[in-house]
């Protein structure tokens, strides 16, 4: 069994008690499964490693495949008109996003979806995004800052450990949903967009949690098994 969240989910507390292999994507996983668990991270795409990143500045805002309400509704009441933006929003409030860049952020692209992801990532200087551990993986392979805004009702607080393994080595700035203003995120995302060397060092924070041979590894290793 593979678990991608720093806190690993009911289910998987449930499967460990019976599996020959557990592997975890973040070193605070490891804690929960009392030393049986190898520390593979978690695969993702080739794809994310291979886009040739933007010299321009664009700031990529998602909420995930559904899109995150919250993080949009922060997200419209922003003028971001310094910096060209992406907001990949979800259908439910696509229209509304779509009104409110149209309004205040003439440069903006809304998508309810985005299929290629690592094309958009390749795109981003900085993202800023619930914190959904696959979605973190995806970012690190990709090398891109975040803002991370983790979902604050999620299954045993998963999104907020998840963020503070990213926040911890440097990769990410966390904010907590609840306290969290349209100015303080423009605020936040100014600062970051005008200082080229932070944004470096996010870059080189976050692809340090990157993990190229977490499916050869967790393949390996089951092949073992077989054998």
């Amino acid at each position: 069994m593979h678990e991608s969240n720093a806190i690993p989910g009911r289910a998987n507390r449930l499967l460990a008690r019976s599996a020959d292999e557990i592997f975890v994507g973040f070193e605070a996983a490891t804690q929960h499964f009392r030393g049986r668990a190898t520390v593979t991270g978690t695969p993702v795409r080739e794809a994310f490693r291979k886009q040739s990143s933007s010299d321009k500045p664009l700031l990529l805002i998602t909420g995930g495949s559904q899109g995150a309400h919250a993080i949009n509704r922060l997200a419209m009441e922003v003028k971001f008109t310094e910096v060209p933006i992406v907001h990949i929003c979800g259908a439910d409030d696509f229209d509304a996003v779509k009104a409110a860049c149209a309004k205040h952020s003439p440069q903006a692209e809304v998508h309810a979806f985005v299929e290629e992801m690592p094309s958009a990532l390749a795109r981003a200087s900085v993202v800023i995004s619930r914190a959904g551990a696959s979605f973190l993986a995806e970012l690190a392979a990709a090398r891109v800052p975040a803002i991370l805004i983790p979902l604050p009702n999620a299954a045993d607080d998963h999104q907020r450990a998840n963020a503070r393994v990213a926040g911890q080595g440097g990769g990410a700035i966390v904010l907590e949903q609840s306290e969290t203003t349209p100015e303080g995120l423009a605020k936040v995302v100014r600062e970051l967009m005008n200082d080229e060397s932070r944004l470096k060092k996010m870059s080189e924070a976050m692809g340090a949690l990157d993990a190229p041979e977490a499916a050869r590894c967790i393949a390996g290793r089951i092949l073992a098994r077989l054998g």
